[in-house]
Parts: structure tokens; C-alpha cells; sequence
């Protein structure tokens, strides 16, 4: 299972039928982790239904059907996951001078909460990721993800690596996350791994209730990297107003991302991360990966018609 493999659709914009737009934004270095928690569908709606009244353009966001994952969930379940590790901005790093890198980070630690395979209309198949919400470790970096909300900084993010073990510990005020984990047997290629385990699903894209923030490149105004380039081209730069929030980004893995399945186990959870998660009675993950590798970052927009 691979989250970050995170639809060419038309829509109607209001000068002219086009179709959407996938173009290349950057490159992403990503060392990091998902755990897997089962949820129930019902109350997920209920969460997701809420979640829809902040998008733009009538973009809505469902529960597949048929449900997914049926080997290791229940038919009245989805899931939530938990998102950790640290993104660097390969891009950025070649391009920033010296004294612009003592001003900026390139490298993001974040930890977050996302829910995975969801369709943009009832009924449908799982093509996208919503990303709910977004920690960091500090305040100062760049964020190649344009959809990632943002992020407040944690009191407390840190994780350790020991061999093939996993720590992740979170805190953010009444926020308490740690967990421990371990690889089970050999790593293989996430690109063979999404074909394999989850075809249907290569598809899927990601999705917040933020719009694209680029911010970075009018900070940096003679930064030429395919970004900013994005950004400072007028067709695309209009494109992207009338798109609003209805805008996704493609996580593309390159030939190096190893994906390795791993056995996690919550140590300590408080009960407001818990109703952030959506957790009852079980704080169970069913699933956990382990992802190392550089990915290419696509934009796509309009996402979702």
C-alpha cells in the first residue's frame, strides 16, 4: 500500500472548455513513514462531509464504492493515515545561493493526517488523498507540496532511526502521538510495489481545502527553478486563480524509492489526537510503510470536475 503514488478530467472555466493541466514542478527527496488506522465509514462521511463545504469550484469529496482494502478492513470501514518524515526540495538546494540557504530550510520534517482513496462523486473509485492537517518542526522552510495546508509548528517532533527501527514521537499542546516500529523482511521498489499490491489506485492524487502557495518565489524573485517557472508563466498563472483549491498534486516515484513494509505499534496517544484521527476504541495500525527515495512532483489542475 503507497499513499504517496498521491485524473485527467475537462472542466468548464469561465472563458473557455480546456482540459486540466499536468505539469512538472519539482523534485522531492522523501524519507518518512505512513501508518494505517481503520475508521468507520459512516463516521468518515460525516468528517468528509464537513471537510467539502471549504472546497471551491463544487469540488466534493466520498467514499468509494466498493469499499477498499477489504483484506485487512471490514466492509464498514476506511482508513485514516499518519504521515511522517522529511521532504527535501532537490531543486532548491541547487539553486539557492549560500546566503539564501542560511535564510530557508530545503528540508521540511512534517507530521500529518490524511485520508486516503477517496472519489470525487458518489459511487466512484478512489483516485485522491485529502490532506487534513500538517506539523512541522519549524517555522522557516520550503514547501514543494503545494497542497499541503499550513503547517503549525509542533512542540515537540522528533524521529529516530536505529537500524531498521522506527521511532515517531509528536506533541502539539493537548496533542500526543508516539509510536514504534520495525521492517518486516526486504524493501522493493515502490513503483513495482504500486502495481502489484494496488493498481487501481496509481492513479491517486492529493488534495487539500489550501490553495497553491508560492509564496517562495516572491521571496525569491530570480529563483529558475520549474516551480516558480510554474508560477511566473501568465497561462498557468491564470489557470491556477480560476482553480482555487480544485488543484492536486501527483507524487510520481522515480527509480530509487524503496517502499518497506514495517509493523507499528502506538506507544502513547492522547485522547485529542485520537478524535482528530477519528479513533474509537482501537488504536490498531493495520498497515505500515516505510518510503525512501526522490519523486517527482507533478501539478495538476483543474483536478477534480
Amino acid at each position: 500500500m503507497a499513499v504517496m503514488s498521491f485524473l485527467v478530467v475537462s472542466v468548464l472555466s469561465s472563458v473557455l472548455l480546456c482540459e486540466s493541466y499536468d505539469v512538472k514542478l519539482s523534485q522531492v527527496y522523501f524519507d518518512g513513514g505512513f501508518l494505517f488506522f481503520p475508521v468507520k465509514r459512516e463516521t468518515l462521511q460525516q468528517r468528509l462531509d464537513e471537510i467539502n463545504t471549504h472546497f471551491d469550484n463544487d469540488v466534493r469529496l466520498y467514499l468509494p464504492s466498493p469499499p477498499v482494502l477489504q483484506d485487512i478492513i471490514s466492509s464498514d470501514e476506511h482508513v485514516v493515515t499518519v504521515g511522517f518524515g522529511n521532504m527535501t526540495a532537490i531543486a532548491f538546494e541547487d539553486a539557492l545561493t549560500n546566503e539564501e540557504k542560511e535564510n530557508v530550510s530545503t528540508v521540511l520534517a512534517v507530521i500529518g493526517s490524511m485520508i486516503p482513496y477517496l472519489t470525487s462523486e458518489e459511487g466512484g473509485s478512489a483516485v485522491v488523498t485529502f490532506q487534513e492537517t500538517l506539523f512541522t518542526a519549524g517555522e522557516n522552510y520550503i514547501k514543494v507540496n503545494l497542497v499541503l495546508p499550513p503547517g503549525v509548528v509542533a512542540d515537540k517532533l522528533v524521529r529516530i532511526e536505529d537500524d531498521n527501527k522506527n521511532e515517531i514521537i509528536f506533541e502539539k499542546d493537548d496533542l500526543l502521538f508516539h509510536a514504534t516500529g520495525k521492517q518486516q523482511g526486504s524493501c522493493e521498489q515502490l513503483c513495482q510495489h504500486v502495481i502489484d499490491d494496488v493498481e487501481e489506485l496509481e492513479n491517486e492524487r492529493q488534495i487539500s481545502t489550501s490553495g497553491p502557495d508560492f509564496s517562495v518565489c516572491d521571496r525569491f524573485p530570480d529563483l529558475d527553478v520549474d516551480f516558480c517557472n510554474v508560477y511566473r508563466n501568465p497561462f498557468y498563472n491564470q489557470l491556477l486563480k480560476e482553480a482555487g483549491t480544485n488543484v492536486c498534486i501527483h507524487w510520481k516515484p522515480t527509480n530509487d524509492v524503496k517502499n518497506c513494509k514495517s509493523n507499528f505499534q502506538v506507544e502513547e496517544i492522547s485522547q485529542q489526537m485520537r478524535d482528530l484521527l477519528l479513533l474509537d476504541n482501537t488504536t490498531n495500525v493495520i498497515e505500515a510503510d516505510i518510503q525512501k527515495g526522490t519523486y517527482d512532483i507533478r501539478l495538476v489542475f483543474p483536478c477534480i470536475q
